[in-house]
């Protein structure tokens, strides 16, 4: 996951935590405590509905009241309740559906210092138009709301005056099986607005901070990952621009500035190895010609066992030329990229010509149509790559039975393909055959070689905008395709 994808995860997940955090502090402090809640978090329409029925009871008989109810919860679909807070009233029957607890409750809200009492609501007005109608309920904040018994209840204090305009302290009570009294306690969908406005705020507030940390990493990751394929490197002489360039003072600057003091230090030891293993290749490369020059003069002078210890060392002496080689195309690829020259070319008498100087004393079958298209390559590494896969077949499986080799368009590409009857590559061996200096199990098996074959392979495909796949075969065998982009 990246990083500006995990502190966008992380500062949805601070919101979420802390909504949940902020839900339970309410529900600990409004409901586990005492059961007291201030009712202007009751914003789905319970207020108005009891000031509504509270004026609807105002100077009625207390006989008249339960019909009153009656009406109200068939109106509202919830439960309304009256009960009486003051134990001398004995004009108000408590409904005997409120709990026990409720009434608790109830008894701790601050009763009225003084009796309030009303006039008579004017006829022909309408009681929701008129908000600031006089509904009776006394000014605290407090309001009572609890779960029993498997429903949900709020209620508020309140003073309602009979018909002989005599004041009663009452509990008007509002009950219902859902926490949200079916949209009359709570509105959710009210409450997602503000939630996702306060959402998208919090997102615009963090934005800039993840940005402003997580632009500079990804370019610094970028410049790392070119430092690590190798993309970045240029040979000695050349200028490098700086790769981990931020023009920051905190701790991403001075990364930055360690990283290009690092990869500076690199590319120098690097540089310096290459020229150092160039010049030794370069100065074997005169005295072991030297002596394979002599070695065969003194071989044609001698006979018997002293001519067949010579040309074992004449052997040895090829194998170490060898390595030499390969450790020059190996610099040669890897190290001087701006040699390279793409050019437009026919392939056909190119492959011939590497099937002849490779396959010498091997049985070979080449399958490749008489005039194949053109290619868009560098034609050094082409026959370097070419040249490299079949002296691999051969070193490895010449005697195990003949080699294919097999060139044909597919699509924009010019495919070929060299196929062997050897033993294969262990499966554990095929991540690392493009390294270089590796040898594997085979390796032991056939003395000779460097290890730089398939390193060369890849890093001469790489230049010509080509690609190279292997696989083993079944049930054995090897093979190596090659693919070079058409003109």
């Amino acid at each position: 996951m990246r990083l500006n994808s995990k502190f966008f995860l992380w500062a949805a997940l601070n919101l979420v935590w802390l909504a949940i955090l902020l839900g339970i502090a309410l529900f600990v402090m409004g409901v586990r405590a005492d059961g007291r809640f201030p009712h202007i978090l009751f914003q789905g329409g319970i207020n108005s509905a009891m000031q509504i029925v509270s004026l609807n009871l105002q100077y009625k008989s207390p006989g008249m009241w339960e019909r009153e109810l009656d009406k109200a919860s068939r109106t509202y679909g919830v439960r309304f309740s009256l009960c009486s807070l003051n134990p001398d009233d004995s004009l108000v029957r408590n409904s005997p559906e409120v709990p026990e607890r409720v009434l608790e409750t109830a008894s701790l809200l601050p009763r009225p210092q003084v009796e309030l009492c009303l006039g008579p609501v004017w006829e022909n007005v309408s009681l929701e138009a008129k908000k600031d109608a006089q509904s009776g309920f006394l000014p605290s904040l407090n309001s009572v709301f609890l779960k029993e018994s498997g429903m949900y209840w709020y209620g508020r204090a309140g003073i309602i005056p009979d018909e002989i305009n005599e004041a009663h302290y009452i509990l008007l009570v509002a009950s219902s099986p859902s926490p949200t009294g079916n949209g009359l306690f709570f509105r959710v969908e009210e409450a997602l607005f503000p939630a996702a406005l306060c959402l998208l705020l919090s997102f615009l507030w963090w934005w800039p901070f993840v940005l402003y940390i997580t632009r500079p990493m990804e370019r610094l990751t970028k410049a790392a990952e070119k430092v690590a394929s190798g993309e970045q490197y240029v040979s000695e002489g050349q200028e490098r621009p700086p790769l981990f360039f931020e023009k920051r003072h905190d701790e991403i600057g001075r990364l930055s500035q360690s990283l290009d003091r690092m990869s500076e230090q690199l590319f120098r030891q690097m540089s310096g190895q290459r020229q150092f293993i160039r010049q030794i290749a370069h100065e074997l490369g005169a005295p072991l010609a030297r002596a394979r020059f002599g070695l065969e003069v003194l071989q044609d002078r001698l006979d018997g066992d002293s001519a067949r210890r010579i040309e074992d060392i004449g052997h040895d002496i090829a194998q170490v030329s060898e390595l030499v080689q390969d450790v020059l195309s190996y610099l040669g690829s890897n190290g001087m990229p701006q040699n390279t020259k793409i050019e437009t070319f026919s392939p056909t008498e190119l492959i011939r010509h590497c099937v002849r100087e490779e396959m010498r004393d091997t049985a070979c079958s080449l399958n490749m149509d008489g005039h194949l298209p053109s290619v868009r390559a560098d034609r050094r590494c082409f026959q370097t790559a070419l040249c490299n896969v079949m002296r691999n077949a051969v070193r490895y499986a010449s005697a195990s039975g003949p080699i294919t080799v097999l060139a044909e368009t597919v699509g924009t590409e010019l495919r070929i393909v060299v196929e062997d009857e050897g033993p294969g590559v262990g499966q554990d061996e095929l991540e690392h055959l493009t390294k270089p200096f590796f040898r594997g199990k085979s390796g032991e098996l056939h003395p000779g070689g460097s290890g730089l074959g398939m390193s060369i392979v890849m890093q001469c495909m790489e230049r010509c905008s080509g690609r190279m796949r292997f696989m083993n075969r079944q049930p054995k065998g090897f093979r190596v395709e090659l693919f070079f982009p058409l003109a």
